[in-house]
């Protein structure tokens, strides 16, 4: 996310950079890229098909009375200026879904105004759907974010559910929505695996502090899971790594209670894995019981500071896609700090600073630790992002 003047984060995964994006975007959306509109690649020309035949419309029917008020060219006129508040806002396909429902009776309303015969009519409508349809199945959009198939109720079952009522971390980047509902509704949860913008700190805090029950929910790992279902050492270890930064702490190994779920299973089994004849340890989460600390957290060292300051310096070339905030982790062979516009920077232990995008093939050398903290680096912004068909291959 970035900040606006107003201090509030605004989406820009799918907004235009320039001009050039904004005019182009009806045909980048018939490319069979992902992250163009949608996050999946869902290949749609029925946008630019639309302003093709508005404009051949209105060119062969150009100062006719009865066509200038027509609703199909009044629909169209609505369409334009829903397009320009949608790229101004998100540009996120989820949210012009309505529009995306009424492209094709558009179009073939559009089809319908051309002054020609009726059978050619039904040959330009027939190859729009044909040609669509040939886009999908080059490049299916159905399946690609299915994790389970719900042929069963419930949705995603859990075995049984905590009557209590807590409040629950979680430390995914992954909603939790499917399986919150089906806990008490007096349950409060918070997510700190995409990190806590500063302005969300002190609420969290409060949140955390008042809280009677806090307890960490995190998926069971099947390999590390024992007989009993707790959590192997090796596990607790690296969660309580996770969370120490957050002042919390987990009580105790034994204080995690083993939460089985069909629905784990069903992605397990969706992506191959055999069941076995006996039940399956580890296809669930963990219940974990938590304390919070904060006066434990660990105070950030010289070597702490010193990183931020690297990363600090790289956000302020381009803050668009580096917002500031927020804390960089320690990762093998260096320092990672993820952003919400799809970008990271590495700052490795061999000195160099690197960028990259998400869906870049390769890393893009920023300059060394002492070029940046020295402010002789330069980064072009307009080309953070990975380059799409108009501009060649990632």
């Amino acid at each position: 996310m970035a900040q606006n003047d107003h201090g509030v984060d605004a989406l820009i995964r799918f907004m235009p950079d320039d001009w050039l994006d904004v005019v182009m975007r009806p045909l980048d959306m018939v490319s069979p890229e992902a992250n163009v509109y949608v996050e999946i690649a869902a290949p749609d020309m029925r946008l630019a098909v639309a302003i093709l035949l508005a404009a051949t419309v209105l060119l062969l029917l150009w100062g006719r009375r009865a066509s200038a008020a027509h609703p199909v060219l009044s629909l169209f006129a609505l369409l334009l200026v829903s397009m320009g508040v949608w790229l101004a806002t998100t540009g996120n396909g989820r949210y012009f879904i309505a529009w995306l429902l009424l492209l094709g009776p558009l179009c073939m309303g559009l089809i319908r105004m051309l002054p020609t015969t009726a059978p050619r009519k039904i040959v330009l409508g027939g190859a729009l759907i044909t040609a669509q349809l040939f886009l999908l199945t080059q490049n299916s959009p159905w399946g690609n974010w299915t994790w389970a198939q719900w042929t069963d109720p419930p949705y995603f079952q859990l075995d049984a559910p905590p009557a209590d009522s807590a409040t629950y971390v979680t430390i995914s980047t992954i909603s939790y929505s499917l399986v919150a509902s089906q806990f008490p509704v007096q349950s409060r949860w918070v997510g700190l695996g995409g990190g806590i913008a500063e302005r969300d700190v002190p609420a969290v805090s409060k949140l955390l502090a008042a809280s009677q029950r806090l307890t960490l929910m995190v998926p069971a790992i099947p390999p590390e899971t024992l007989p009993d279902g707790q959590p192997s050492a090796a596990v607790t270890q690296a969660l309580g790594k996770l969370l120490q930064p957050h002042g919390l702490f987990l009580q105790s190994a034994a204080q995690c209670r083993y939460l089985a779920s069909g629905g784990m299973w069903r992605i397990a089994h969706r992506q191959g894995v055999t069941r076995p004849s006996d039940a399956a340890i580890g296809y669930g989460f963990w219940l974990c019981a938590l304390q919070y600390r904060p006066g434990l957290a660990p105070v950030p060292s010289h070597e702490d500071q010193a990183v931020k300051s690297v990363f600090e310096a790289v956000e302020r070339l381009c803050p668009r896609f580096f917002p500031a905030g927020g804390a960089p982790m320690k990762i093998n062979g260096g320092w990672l700090k993820n952003y919400d516009s799809d970008t990271k920077i590495y700052m490795l232990d061999d000195g160099i600073v690197y960028y990259k995008f998400w869906r870049s093939l390769n890393f893009v050398e920023i300059g060394s630790v002492e070029q940046v903290h020295a402010s002789r680096v330069s980064l072009d912004c307009s080309k953070i992002r990975a380059p799409n068909w108009r501009r060649g291959g990632p």
